[in-house]
């Protein structure tokens, strides 16, 4: 998955930077059907984001490699911004697929 522009804040700089992100572990903490009493119910919580790998940081136009990347793969690593981020990108690409399959659909 391509995150284009994110801009990181470190405090001292700010950084517009370019990620290619892989290995996305979604997580949910539901804990499906329980009984309650004689109720029976369904317990929904949304998946959320637990793990994923930096792939690729793109700075400028240039690759980061080296000691470079791995001072911005920890600075990345437990950004919170970056995580919603990745999950509205990931609802987004799942609503244009979902769009291409309804109009392939009805093209047959």
């Amino acid at each position: 998955m391509k995150i284009k522009n994110f801009v990181l804040n470190t405090g001292a700089n700010e950084y517009e930077i370019d990620l290619e992100i892989g290995n996305i572990n979604w997580e949910n903490g539901s804990i499906g059907w329980y009984e309650y009493g004689s109720a029976k119910e369904f317990d929904y919580q949304e998946s959320y984001v637990g793990e994923f790998e930096i792939e690729e940081i793109i700075v400028d136009g240039i690759k980061v490699v080296g000691i470079t990347f791995d001072i911005f793969h920890d600075l990345l690593e437990n950004n919170k911004e970056l995580v919603k981020k990745i999950e509205e990108t990931a609802k987004e690409e799942a609503e244009s697929d979902k769009v291409e399959r309804l109009l392939a659909a009805r093209e047959d």
